[in-house]
Parts: structure tokens; sequence; C-alpha cells
């Protein structure tokens, strides 16, 4: 297996999270994005309209769960569905804790249909005071 670096992926969420509660599972924390941007030599997309949230879970002991979906247009014009999931360690806040993810892609468009059947994995930090989440991202081969 091999990661092949493939794109950056930035997103800036919304300036206040909206805190759901201590649910069974943890701490669970709903962010809308704003403007999320995949930018990379064979995929380049933006965040189409308010279409992106992160169902963000910070579990007992400190692990962050993101679970993220976001519609993207490409800078072509195809339609690209975007979820990922993943794990970091958020026991000493959330302000540069790195996640780990993997991500999926689901899309029509035929240019871009090889991306159904790949998986990628991203490696990402948080900035809180920017407000911006940042990943690099690999395919896996």
């Amino acid at each position: 297996m091999e990661l092949v670096p493939f794109c950056t992926l930035t997103a800036n969420p919304i300036a206040k999270p909206d805190f759901a509660g201590q649910t069974p599972l943890g701490q669970r924390i709903v962010v809308g994005i704003t403007d999320g941007r995949l930018e990379g030599e064979r995929l380049s997309a933006s965040q189409r309209g308010e279409s992106a949230a992160d169902w963000l879970l910070i579990g007992p002991d400190g692990t962050a769960i993101p679970d993220v979906r976001m519609a993207l247009k490409t800078d072509d014009g195809a339609f690209v569905y975007m979820t990922y999931q993943g794990r970091g360690d958020a026991s000493g806040g959330m302000n540069g804790a790195t996640m780990y993810t993997a991500i999926t892609f689901e899309v029509a468009d035929e240019r871009y249909t090889w991306l159904n059947s790949s998986l990628f994995v991203g490696k990402g930090s948080i900035d809180t005071t920017a407000g911006q989440v940042r990943y690099d991202v690999y395919e896996l081969r």
C-alpha cells in the first residue's frame, strides 16, 4: 500500500458551533462549514452552497470523532459528494488537535467516476483561532 499525495482540503466553519449536549456517546458538537475547498492536480472543487457540516463527537476520554459531509462543485462543473470520518485526540482541547480521517467520494460525472472506487486518507489540524481546518489528503493505492 502506498500513500499518493492527492490534494489539500481546507474548511472554514461558522464562528459559533452548536453544542447539542452530552449524549450517551459523548459531547455532540455540530459545526456548520461555510467555505470548503479541495485543491489538487486531479481534483479542484469548492463547497456548494451551505451543504456542509461536521457532526463532531468528543468522547469522555477526549477522543474526537469527526463526521463530515459536504457537497462540492469541481472547477469544471461536476457535482461531487464527499464524506469523511476519523479520529483525533482532543483531550488537551481542540486548538491544534491533529485529526486522521478516511475520505470517500460519490460522483456521477464520468470524468470523475474513478473517485467512487478509491479510498483517501487525510491528516489535518484545527486552528480554532482562525476558525479553519486543514488536511493533507492522500490516495491509498
